[in-house]
């Protein structure tokens, strides 16, 4: 979970500005025309309502971009239309020492980066919610490039813990451990996992409800007794939501539907042609010039792989 809210203020920091109201396409203008004012400027303040709009975002772009490609080059297959995708408008980290080419055009330049970032972000929620060990160790690799690029040093070098446990470190049954012991299914079908902390963060939600109801009976030994007791508390209160049908909280967030927004989105998009390649566009709030995934030069990331695995050996 720690990692997913991150991963989102990066994305807020890179391309959510509150001076591109006029910018068509931003984050920060979409968001005003769909009139989703919940959407914080920080995802730290509202993280549901800044997952939904990210959501939407993605969803909306891939469409677009599958469109445009579509047009030049038809094709029946929707995986070969995927791949295509993917290959024309995502940046994939390159790592190698040459400088890299610099994009003129600054609105298609965003909407790329937006796209690649997005499909990242969504892709680590979704393995998460599948429980999908093999992807989420994927997922990381990248996560370290981007927390090498926006230095949380920290957060880099526990990608390359995670990282150096599985291939160098642990045995076969750490291992197996490591990737599909991640995350916990507390609902009973498929698609529902939740990260083992966040269900330890329900967990303690619940124990302090208890506490709270003690009163002025609280003592040590109580508390004790209480969080020996809670699995079994837990299986009572969702028994009796479950029957009675007054459940007051789930621990599923439901999305909402696009419906309206999405076709709103989708149609200044295609107005402004953002995956189309016109040099001299720019968007005033934003300079970068090339992806995210495309700062790190290899050398740089080798020597800080190897300083942080000497760190851990020690």
């Amino acid at each position: 979970v720690e990692m997913l809210f991150l991963f989102l203020q990066v994305i807020w920091g890179r391309l959510y500005s509150n001076k591109s109201t006029k910018e068509k396409g931003t984050m920060y203008q979409l968001r005003n025309v769909i009139n989703r004012t919940m959407v914080p400027p920080d995802p730290e303040k509202n993280m549901n309502v800044a997952e939904d709009f990210m959501l939407l975002l993605v969803h909306t772009h891939v469409i677009q971009a599958a469109r445009v490609l579509q047009l030049k080059n038809p094709t029946s297959s929707a995986i070969k239309l995927s791949e295509s995708v993917i290959s024309e408008f995502i940046h994939l980290p390159r790592l190698s020492s040459t400088t890299r080419s610099e994009c003129d055009d600054g609105v298609y330049m965003y909407a790329k980066e937006l796209l690649t970032l997005g499909l990242l972000w969504h892709g680590f929620h979704d393995t998460n919610r599948e429980s999908d060990g093999e992807r989420i160790l994927r997922h990381w690799k990248f996560l370290l490039i981007v927390f090498k690029s926006t230095n949380h040093r920290n957060y880099a070098k526990e990608s390359v813990n995670v990282l150096c446990q599985y291939y160098y470190k642990f045995s076969e049954r750490q291992k197996a451990q490591l990737l599909w012991s991640r995350c916990v299914n507390t609902r009973g079908y498929a698609g529902a996992n939740i990260p083992c902390d966040l269900h330890m963060e329900h967990l303690n939600r619940r124990l302090k409800t208890i506490i709270r109801g003690m009163g002025s009976n609280i003592s040590p030994s109580r508390i004790q007794k209480a969080s020996r007791s809670l699995a079994a508390v837990q299986r009572v209160c969702d028994t009796f939501e479950r029957e009675t049908v007054k459940s007051m909280h789930s621990d599923h967030h439901p999305y909402p539907s696009f419906g309206k927004d999405f076709r709103t989105v989708l149609s200044i998009l295609e107005d402004e042609n953002v995956f189309e390649h016109v040099p001299g566009r720019k968007h005033a709030s934003f300079s970068f010039n090339c992806g995210l995934l495309e700062t790190v030069k290899r050398e740089e990331l080798v020597k800080k792989v190897q300083r942080s695995i000497s760190q851990i050996s020690l």
